[in-house]
């Protein structure tokens, strides 16, 4: 008589808390997912929830093309004479010449910064204002300091040429490098007040080896300096005689610049090809499965609504080819593939909020701006969710009866069975699909694909039998 094998019912999940931090596929636990691209992990689900859409300003009319390329975006918040707010994208063209858009026109149309060119490779802009008069600073280690006022153009010839620069407590501090590092600072209640004294302006200079100054910050009542392998913290209150310089951390691996940026309670950073979070006084290193960098030049970073977002290269792109989004609250990572964006500006104006993207390509003109729509700029992307097959938790034979799935949108789903592919095209359904697979063998992967615009797939469960001998 033929002998029965000894078997076990299993019920495995694949489920959706994100993109694994552990290498091995052996020692994946099938709850996280080997790769995703286009696909978010929200609450245990695959969604579309991440994309690129074709920019609307807060008046929710489209915003137009540029009339050229956009190398740079910036928001400019500006108030009218009467109060009412007249927010504005600010873009620098590919001719270095500095154009605006009104973010609450009914009609919106761009408006060309009269004789304004800014030249460099990384321009950053900085909002001020004083005694009511609204201004936009810009500075890059190429030009003087710009200044723009609702639609005029002014410049402050006795300001360093700053790499970066940031507004605390009443004064303008900038980075200025070359052989010697140096912090300037203005006069207090004046930004435009460079003369050098023990009242006026004045400047700190870093005689160290640890690299440019990349970023400043005021956060916490303090002023961070990044540099490229150190952070340092200044106590910048009242007279220069009061400050205090303290060092507060170094690292052998290169602060990325345009990586730093404020995230709340949290700043985040990109230091080598990892990604870290600093709370004034402790780094943490986060998103442990961010993919592989091609580059960490060229980035561009923004903060949003709980979320740190990361235009790079990734794989062995040679332009900007993703947008990573870390989620600080779920601590998930989610990656949009397809999108040349090169440039990010966060928008926060009377309830409405965006994140404003510069692309490139056919959209060199054209403003985005970050989204859940599962779309690049109207094009719905093609999502893939990729766990590598492994033995689950045990080297014996297993025999997978069927899978069980639900999903609001059609989707292509592979079951790898120790290399042979099992294929299956599921359409939408309100309910729990079980596709009969009736197959045997040690190792397991599971794929899948979609190109619907919207869809959610909750856990998916691959219902085996585990044999005892």
């Amino acid at each position: 008589m033929k002998k029965i094998p000894n078997t076990k019912s299993r019920f495995v999940r694949f489920g959706f808390k994100g993109l694994s931090e552990i290498k091995s596929a052996e020692l994946t636990d099938p709850v996280y997912a080997t790769s995703a691209y286009n696909f978010a992990f929200d609450d245990g689900c695959l969604t579309s929830g991440i994309g690129v859409d074709l920019a609307q300003g807060c008046s929710r009319a489209h915003l137009p093309d540029a009339p050229a390329e956009i190398k740079d975006i910036f928001y400019y918040r500006f108030c009218s004479e009467d109060g009412s707010r007249d927010d504005r994208l600010v873009a620098r063209l590919e001719d270095d010449s500095i154009w605006y858009v009104k973010l609450f026109e009914a009609s919106p149309q761009w408006r060309s910064v009269t004789s304004l060119k800014i030249r460099g490779d990384s321009v950053q802009a900085i909002n001020y204002n004083n005694d009511d008069h609204f201004r936009l600073l810009f500075c890059s280690k190429d030009s003087p300091l710009f200044i723009l006022e609702d639609s005029t153009a002014l410049y402050c010839p006795d300001a360093p040429s700053f790499s970066c620069f940031e507004i605390h407590s009443e004064r303008l501090f900038g980075g200025v490098n070359g052989a010697r590092p140096r912090l300037w600072f203005s006069d207090d209640f004046d930004p435009f007040n460079w003369r050098v004294s023990a009242e006026e302006a004045g400047y700190i200079s870093f005689e160290d080896s640890l690299g440019d100054i990349v970023a400043v910050i005021s956060f916490l009542g303090y002023l961070y300096i990044f540099r490229e392998y150190s952070i340092f913290r200044l106590s910048a209150f009242g007279k220069q005689s009061d400050f205090e310089l303290k060092k507060v951390y170094i690292d052998s691996e290169r602060i990325v610049k345009n990586s730093v940026v404020r995230c709340g309670g949290k700043i985040f950073f990109l230091a080598g090809d990892k990604l870290y979070d600093f709370d004034g006084f402790t780094v943490r290193r986060v998103a442990r499965n961010l993919p592989k960098l091609a580059s960490n030049e060229g980035l561009a970073a923004a903060y949003l609504n709980g979320c740190y977002y990361l235009a790079c290269a990734i794989d062995d792109g040679e332009k900007n080819n993703a947008v990573l989004r870390y989620d600080l609250s779920r601590e998930s990572l989610s990656v949009l593939k397809g999108a040349e964006v090169h440039a990010l500006a966060t928008v926060k104006s009377g309830g409405y909020e965006r994140v404003y993207a510069a692309l490139g390509g056919e959209y060199a003109a054209s403003l985005g701006c970050l989204s859940s729509s599962g779309c690049i700029m109207e094009q719905a992307t093609h999502k893939t969710y990729f766990y590598s097959p492994s033995t689950l938790g045990t080297g014996r034979v297993k025999t997978v009866s069927r899978v069980e799935v639900v999903t609001d949108g059609r989707i292509k789903l592979a079951l790898d069975i120790d290399g042979v592919v099992h294929d299956f095209d599921v359409k939408a359904s309100g309910g729990v699909q079980r596709l009969p697979v009736g197959a045997k063998g040690r190792m397991i992967g599971l794929s899948v694909e979609s190109d619907e615009p919207y869809v959610t797939i909750p856990p998916i469960t691959v219902v085996l039998e585990v044999h005892s001998s």
